[in-house]
């Protein structure tokens, strides 16, 4: 299971790395002991909406990273970030 989550998130820093516009800081505020976030801008100005891209960082010996979907719960229509929560007692 680590490993395979391994093989997602990977690839998924590497993209996030080559789209900001310069090195990231240490600007990161924490929000929760052992949870931080940042907050970076994108190279490429989106015209939709604002290009600012943020990312949270966990320590996984104080979190539980759980990645929930609607293929994974049966479920046929979208929920909101709310909805998430509450359905399923997140934190």
């Amino acid at each position: 299971m680590a490993n395979k989550m391994m093989q997602i998130i990977i690839p998924i820093i590497l993209v996030f790395l080559s789209m900001v516009s310069e090195p990231v800081q240490a600007d990161w505020k924490q929000i929760a002991p052992g949870m931080d976030i940042l907050y970076v801008t994108a190279k490429s100005k989106s015209i939709e909406v604002n290009s600012r891209i943020t990312v949270v960082r966990i320590d996984p010996a104080r979190w539980e990273l759980v990645f929930m979907g609607i293929s994974q719960q049966g479920q046929e229509s979208i929920r909101t970030a709310r909805e998430w929560y509450e359905t399923n007692k997140l934190t």
